[in-house]
């Protein structure tokens, strides 16, 4: 079987948020080299499943285990921060797609793809046993769509932030009006942009002045987004976060808490890393002095900086790269 004859299988088309736009650049890269894509509705049995995540869909995985088709299982963090919230509904949603998580890693997976370091210590500590093979393969942009503009002469800098939901934490509210408070009146600052939708819609009024709120951006338009600034992760202990990965593509420097895959994702000189500050497991506030001195940082030295993001992204994040460490992943599933 020539790599051109590979039938790929996804449990389901792409998702909305990162698995989405993960699956989405994956597809796309597996298409472009002659494989074919199927999902569960089609009748064609595939040579080779990968899992992105979680699914409901686990007869469809146990049927094609039981004929000989491997299966390889991509995984983020286990789910946590609906621990330290309220709500029945979203503790029992988290906790199921945890549940079904396992089920996949421990007894349905040959080979489980985990996307940081971090991630995989998670598992390995709480997720149970598993047989599979393991190994990291980290996230991946297409250097052609998202590289670095020209910078506007003499602009102030904006902080970009995108999130698909920004009210997920509880302080993300108060994180970023503190923030816009701290930096007003500070040299070469343009002000917060930000990018993503609300759980509580009433959220959008309550941002204080100095924060200019965008709503959510098409994914064709996200690299228009990455200009003339420096971007704020506000993920809290994320895997491996996609919008990290593109800023840095774009050039833009990158600042954050020290928690979760950020620090493997931006090393010295592509951006500022920061301490947290109190627990972040337990969702206390962070320490919003410090992502203010690591803006000052950055803001002397911007070009440098920039430079820098743009070189990580092409000796760690290219999409050719993932796709060919997934290639690597697949045949030698097959070939079992």
């Amino acid at each position: 079987m020539t790599s051109k004859d590979i039938i790929i299988g996804f449990p389901h088309p792409p998702a909305n948020g990162g698995p989405g736009s993960f699956q989405i650049r994956l597809e796309k890269a597996v298409k472009e080299r002659g494989w074919t894509v199927v999902y569960p509705n089609s009748d064609i049995t595939p040579d080779v499943i990968l899992v992105v995540g979680g699914t409901r869909k686990l007869w469809w995985l146990w049927y094609n285990r039981h004929k000989g088709v491997p299966i390889v299982h991509r995984l983020a963090g286990l789910n946590w921060m609906h621990r330290q919230r309220k709500g029945i509904k979203a503790f029992s949603y988290a906790e199921i797609a945890n549940f079904l998580m396992r089920i996949i890693r421990n007894s349905l997976a040959d080979e489980v793809v985990y996307q940081s370091d971090f991630v995989e210590k998670i598992w390995r500590q709480k997720g149970g046993n598993t047989v599979a093979c393991e190994r990291i393969i980290y996230n991946a942009v297409d250097l052609s769509l998202f590289y670095p503009a020209k910078m506007m002469s003499d602009a102030p800098l904006k902080i970009i932030c995108v999130e698909g939901v920004i009210d997920y934490s509880p302080y993300a509210v108060a994180l970023l009006n503190t923030l816009a408070e701290r930096m007003e009146g500070k040299s070469n600052y343009g002000g917060i942009i930000l990018y993503g939708d609300f759980i509580d819609k009433g959220n959008a009024d309550r941002l204080t002045r100095g924060i200019e709120f965008r709503g959510r951006v098409p994914r064709n338009n996200m690299p228009e987004v990455y200009r003339d600034g420096v971007f704020l992760s506000l993920d809290v202990n994320a895997a491996c976060p996609n919008t990290v990965i593109e800023a840095l593509a774009s050039g833009i420097p990158v600042i954050g808490f020290d928690t979760g895959a950020l620090k493997e994702l931006v090393p010295s000189g592509a951006g500022e890393v920061v301490p947290y500050g109190s627990d972040p497991w337990l969702l206390e506030f962070p320490d919003i002095g410090a992502l203010v001195l690591a803006f000052e940082k950055i803001s002397h030295n911007w070009l440098n900086y920039s430079i820098m993001a743009r070189k990580t992204a092409e000796q760690r994040f290219g999409l050719e790269n993932m796709a060919e460490e997934y290639l690597k992943v697949f045949q030698k599933m097959i070939k079992k």
